[in-house]
């Protein structure tokens, strides 16, 4: 167990919530939940119009640590502002409507340490469907799908270092959409192949009408504006000129893949 007065636990886990009431309990308890027990666990309330935050206030749990916000800011604010209050020498995200699986952390904490990575996602399970979504794996791969824009790393499977923060890197705060494949791609242009997935699915993604994915939907237009900036912005990142983004978040992936299974043949 974490000791309340250690300020170093192993382990943060960043949750920002917005009106997820019926989700953040079975969230929580999952994240206490895992076999990694060295952990502290961070709640962003983004003023919630719903008992979102009540219902995680009543936790009576040493390892539980509570903020909130009178104004609604997005997830990427939530995020930052709980990355200035993290204690633990690694960080792991989490959405409050999703559920950890209890060997998550356990996976990701082994490969950063066996490997020396800076940075670990994972498959994830989305429900209530079942679908298995598995990333691309190997640092080579992970990385030239990020320098093209695509999604390497599905965003709140990521657990990394605690030096990432230390370097300042955070969020964009005016990003509600595709802030974690930007921060990402900040990640491996500082720390070039040393970002991997855990080929394994530990998280399950729950979709839902209130679920970030489903009200984007909602509004394709702005969707697509915002999707054109991040993609200008992680094309930056890497000192690429600005191109049309990918046409969905697979489609990078399969190219890679296509490209490298020519190389092998080629080899041969």
């Amino acid at each position: 167990m974490t000791n309340p007065l250690d300020p170093t636990p192993l382990l943060s886990v960043i949750i920002p919530a917005y009106n997820v009431e019926r989700y953040v309990l079975e969230c929580v308890h999952s994240v206490l939940g895992s076999s990694v027990q060295d952990l502290e666990v961070l709640v962003f309330v983004d003023a919630c119009t719903d008992n979102t935050g009540a219902k995680v206030t009543s936790l009576d749990n040493h390892r539980v640590r509570v903020f909130h916000s009178a104004v609604n800011r997005g997830p990427a604010y939530g995020r930052n502002r709980l990355f200035e209050q993290a204690r633990g020498r690694f960080i792991a995200l989490v959405d409050a409507d999703d559920i950890v699986l209890p060997d998550r952390f356990s996976a990701q904490l082994g490969e950063l340490e066996r490997r020396d990575l800076i940075a670990v996602g994972c498959g994830m399970i989305w429900q209530p469907a079942g679908h298995i979504r598995m990333p691309v794996t190997g640092p080579k791969r992970v990385r030239e799908v990020q320098m093209q824009g695509g999604k390497a790393i599905m965003g709140p499977t990521l657990t990394f270092r605690r030096e990432v923060l230390d370097t300042g890197l955070r969020y964009d705060e005016d990003l509600r959409r595709g802030e974690d494949r930007l921060f990402e791609a900040r990640i491996q242009e500082r720390y070039p192949l040393r970002t991997d997935n855990v080929p394994q699915a530990l998280y399950h993604y729950r979709r839902h009408a209130g679920s970030l994915m489903a009200t984007q939907r909602q509004v394709p237009a702005e969707v697509r504006r915002i999707d054109a900036e991040v993609h200008r912005r992680i094309m930056a990142v890497f000192g690429k000129p600005a191109t049309e983004p990918p046409s969905n978040e697979r489609s990078v992936s399969r190219r890679v893949a296509r490209r490298r299974r020519k190389d092998v043949r080629r080899r041969r």
